[in-house]
C-alpha cells in the first residue's frame, strides 16, 4: 500500500495543491522525511506536437477526409453526443464519393465512436484500446473517455480537437494526448458554434456545398 511504500512517485502534467494535501495524508514523521518533493522537469527544446487552429468546421471536415481517403489515421475528441453519429455519418458520406476510398465506411469496423449513450458492448472497448482501436481508421470520442485511457500502437496520424463553448482547456489537453505516438505531431483544433441544436442538421449538404 501506500502507507507502507518507502517513495511514491507520481507523473502528471497536472500535479496540483490538491494533489500535495493528498500526499501530506500519509506522513506522520515516524520514517524520517516523507515531505513531498516535486520536480519541474524543463520543457523539451523542440515541442513534441504542434497546435494548429482551423477557423471553420468544415474544412476540418475536409482535412479528416483527405487523411483517411489516404491511408491515414484519425483520432477525433467531438463534444456533442446528440451529433456525434450526424458528424460520423458525414464522413462516411464524404468518403463514399472519394475515389481513393475502397469499399463501405463500417462501424465497428473502420470507425468506432464512443460517448455516455453507446452500447455497452462498444464502451467495454475502452478497457482495452489497444487491442480495439488498432483496427479502426477513425475514433471519435467525448469526455466519456477518461485521463486513464492510453492508446500506445503508434499508427495515430493526426488528432482533432473540437472545441465546444464548454470545453475546458485542461481536458482538450489531456485527450490529445491519449493517443501517446503521433506521426504528423500535430494536434488540430477547431471552436465549434453554439449552441449546437440545429448547428449540424443538415452537415452533409452544406459541408458539401462549401467545401467539396
Amino acid at each position: 500500500s501506500v502507507q507502507r511504500a518507502k517513495k511514491v512517485f507520481a507523473l502528471d502534467a497536472f500535479l496540483t495543491r490538491r494533489w500535495q494535501n493528498f500526499c501530506k495524508m500519509f506522513t506522520d514523521g515516524s520514517a524520517g522525511e516523507q515531505t513531498p518533493m516535486i520536480l519541474d522537469i524543463p520543457s523539451p527544446i523542440e515541442a513534441p506536437r504542434t497546435l494548429v487552429t482551423i477557423e471553420k468546421n468544415e474544412t476540418a471536415y475536409s482535412q479528416i477526409v483527405e487523411t483517411i481517403a489516404t491511408g491515414h489515421k484519425v483520432f477525433v475528441s467531438y463534444p456533442y453526443k446528440k451529433t456525434m453519429e450526424v458528424f460520423v455519418d458525414a464522413i462516411g458520406t464524404f468518403l463514399a464519393r472519394d475515389p481513393r476510398w475502397k469499399g463501405t465506411f463500417t462501424r465497428g469496423i473502420d470507425f468506432e465512436y464512443y460517448n455516455a449513450d453507446v452500447a455497452d458492448k462498444t464502451k467495454k472497448e475502452l478497457a482495452d484500446v489497444n487491442e480495439h482501436w488498432s483496427k479502426y481508421k477513425l475514433i471519435v470520442t467525448n469526455t466519456v473517455l477518461t485521463a486513464g485511457v492510453s492508446y500506445t500502437v503508434p499508427d495515430v496520424d493526426e488528432v482533432y480537437l473540437f472545441a465546444a463553448s464548454f470545453s475546458k482547456p485542461r481536458d482538450l489537453i489531456q485527450v490529445s494526448y491519449r493517443c501517446r505516438a503521433l506521426s504528423s505531431r500535430k494536434v488540430f483544433i477547431c471552436h465549434l458554434p453554439s449552441p449546437p441544436q440545429e448547428a449540424f442538421q443538415n452537415d452533409a449538404s452544406l459541408i458539401e456545398r462549401d467545401v467539396f
